[in-house]
């Protein structure tokens, strides 16, 4: 992805979380209603898919932002850092009137337009804003990062780690390490020089 982006996303089968990279200077921003301590595997690799960075790596910063009270709201708060965050401010410096959520999304839904979702001021101090860092690393050819439960393997000409279902890969190459495996990109250069 190039340029910035807003991002709605269903993580965890259950729960919604709005991602983007608006006033991010590098990487990701991600708001969640419910923690901003953690974030899943799962949750790391949509990130990954949307961003699509060159670069070996991808920083994602869980923000502070006002929590739900309520256990089936965090659609409602998805849609209200949203907003927020379309309207060229940010979420953090929000404390969202729960109990008006609901029936101001059913008025703009109604009314065909998206409003500011009530809110009161909220305060941090600078280093508030930011809960926690996540360095991910990223590989491959897709820019996702290692998984447990997939094979990968390491280009012995540019040493970039690749998932086995990005690439074709000879059985022998996962026999030992004295096989020299190449990836699609150094394989075209290489029958390029012959």
């Amino acid at each position: 992805m190039r340029g910035r982006f807003l991002q709605i996303l269903h993580v965890n089968g259950n729960h919604w979380i709005t991602v983007s990279n608006i006033n991010c200077r590098s990487g990701v921003q991600v708001f969640d209603s419910i923690s901003d301590e953690n974030i899943s595997d799962n949750t790391i690799c949509q990130i990954c898919s949307i961003v699509r960075t060159p670069r070996r790596s991808i920083k994602i910063e869980l923000i502070n932002v006002c929590k739900q009270s309520r256990i089936k709201d965090c659609g409602l708060y998805a849609m209200a850092y949203a907003t927020t965050l379309y309207d060229c401010e940010m979420p953090h410096t929000k404390d969202y009137i729960q109990s008006e959520l609901r029936n101001h999304l059913y008025n703009c839904l109604q009314r065909s337009t998206a409003l500011p979702f009530p809110s009161v001021h909220r305060h941090l101090e600078p280093g508030q804003v930011v809960k926690k860092e996540i360095p991910v690393i990223v590989h491959c050819s897709c820019r996702l990062p290692e998984t447990p439960t997939i094979r990968m393997i390491e280009c012995t000409n540019c040493d970039v780690w690749f998932h086995e279902m990005c690439e074709v890969i000879n059985p022998k190459a996962w026999d030992g390490e004295s096989y020299a495996w190449l990836c699609s990109k150094c394989y075209r250069k290489r029958k390029e020089q012959l």
